[in-house]
């Protein structure tokens, strides 16, 4: 098996289903792992009828990104992984072209695509590393969600961590470092993961403009006042913490 894409999903159906009819006819090769994060609606069903081939991990509840993750990478048999947003389009054609730049690059850990809106505007998911000021600067909206096209350069490059919605890591990556760290629920598990790869020495994280998803990105812990903030903010608090470093 060459790559294992694993979804996280909790009581998403139509748009789990969006995701995997966007992916289509996929190579014998490539394998769909849906990890179900404790879902009441009738996504494992439909998924089952629909998608036969997917292989679906049931969890009896929502454990977080991190975990949820890391459950189907214990399932996994492909020598890439695709760790991807239930909210993201991806063609297989794109999947594809991630894996064919590892294949050609094998000083690459991980490769990340363009994901861009509905209107084709791009998504700010290549970013620096996510201290204090840069965390504050998003709470307050101060820092845009879409990037302007010219301020993108056309060659693949390496910041300092890309978002979690779309990235292809070698699974020696994991192999070596560990799976994602677990006490994180809900972010920053990208960008430790990211920092991770970049202390152990095993390769770049790229960023590849060339790639192209669709993200119906949402800001699930823009709120203060929400529970997935609170969580957040605690797994911020931890990375600072594991790291330390806090800008």
């Amino acid at each position: 098996m060459k790559v294992s894409i694993i979804i996280l999903t909790c009581n998403q159906c139509r748009t789990t289903l969006e995701c995997l009819a966007s992916l289509g006819q996929l190579p014998d090769d490539i394998e769909i792992i849906l990890v179900d994060n404790g879902s009441s609606d009738s996504t494992i069903s439909e998924v089952s009828r629909l998608y036969p081939r997917v292989i679906i991990v049931p969890l009896q509840e929502n454990i977080g990104v991190a975990r949820g993750r890391n459950a189907g990478i214990l399932h996994a048999r492909g020598r890439y992984i695709m760790l991807l947003d239930n909210d993201t389009l991806p063609t297989a054609g794109a999947v594809m072209s991630l894996a064919a730049y590892l294949d050609a690059h094998p000083t690459c850990a991980l490769v990340a695509p363009r994901l861009v809106d509905s209107a084709g505007h791009t998504q700010r998911s290549f970013r620096p590393f996510p201290g204090i000021t840069e965390k504050i600067s998003s709470l307050l909206r101060l820092t845009p969600d879409i990037v302007p096209p010219d301020t993108i350069p056309d060659a693949p490059f390496s910041p300092f961590y890309v978002i979690g919605a779309a990235q292809l890591i070698r699974r020696s990556v994991f192999d070596q470092i560990g799976l994602l760290d677990e006490n994180i629920f809900y972010g920053p598990e990208d960008a430790d993961l990211c920092t991770r790869i970049r202390r152990s020495g095993l390769g770049e994280i790229i960023f590849l403009p060339s790639v192209v998803i669709v993200h119906h990105w949402q800001r699930a812990s823009r709120s203060p006042f929400s529970p997935l903030w609170r969580r957040h903010l605690v797994s911020l608090l931890h990375f600072y913490r594991k790291h330390r470093r806090l800008c």
